[in-house]
């Protein structure tokens, strides 16, 4: 399920019209997971992109549909029809821009490297600081975030929102989990499942956060990983995804 990480991202306040006047794109020029059968690549979203040149627009809209094309996979309708969805991906060149966008968004710099946020029904944004060294895991993870965010939001308990898009990014994009020691007042398993999206964001302390997200990775990598039990939860995420 691995992919090689992208050079970067592009540009695009005129892309919206561009990809309204533009004639088909050259079939030597796509991607090869643009090249793949109508079949195998279900409903794909419409990307816009921001923040770098078109040169390294095909080797990002390759790597973030192909894990779009991933989870469509996992997680098919079932027939029912798929709602119209447009992702924007806005990349940052300077810690300085970054942090101003972070600011605007009312999210902590301190805290936050690459962020999804829902724009409206069927429309989100990624923001990536194209600066750091290999932003693959977390695009990677952040793309999750849209998945599930826009076709099915508010459907799944955090924690197990953010186990996916953890268990995504590992798989994808090579991301390795580095192994935490749990705190001694850590919370149970059902506590972390009833937790809201602010709670979740609420847990500042650094050693708590790194060890969260380590644990709903692990939540999910033990299930996922387990024919028997990823069936269980596959049930599980079947039974909240399409009610």
């Amino acid at each position: 399920m691995g992919a090689a990480p992208p050079p970067g991202l592009p540009d695009a306040a005129a892309a919206r019209e561009r990809r309204r006047a533009a004639p088909p794109p050259d079939k030597a020029a796509e991607s090869e997971a643009a090249r793949q059968p109508e079949a195998a690549r279900g409903d794909r979203p419409e990307l816009l992109f921001a923040g770098l040149g078109e040169s390294r627009q095909a080797a990002m809209a390759a790597y973030l549909l192909g894990l779009w094309d991933v989870l469509e996979r996992e997680f098919p309708e079932g027939g029912r029809p798929a709602p119209n969805i447009t992702v924007e991906i806005n990349g940052f060149g300077t810690e300085v821009e970054f942090r101003k966008k972070l600011l605007a968004d009312g999210k902590n710099p301190n805290l936050v490297g690459a962020y999804y946020r829902r724009l409206s029904p069927g429309h989100g944004e990624l923001v990536v600081p194209l600066y750091r060294q290999d932003m693959s895991g977390a695009m990677a993870h952040e793309l999750t975030h849209a998945f599930f965010g826009l076709k099915y939001p508010g459907r799944l308990p955090v924690f197990v929102n953010e186990g996916l898009a953890e268990y995504y990014a590992a798989e994808y994009a090579h991301s390795a989990e580095t192994p935490r020691v749990l705190p001694k007042d850590w919370k149970t398993e059902d506590q972390w499942l009833a937790m809201t999206a602010e709670e979740w964001g609420s847990e500042n302390r650094i050693s708590y956060r790194g060890a969260q997200y380590y644990y709903a990775w692990k939540y999910v990598e033990r299930r996922m990983s387990d024919p028997r039990r990823k069936k269980g939860f596959m049930d599980y995420l079947s039974a909240r995804l399409f009610p």
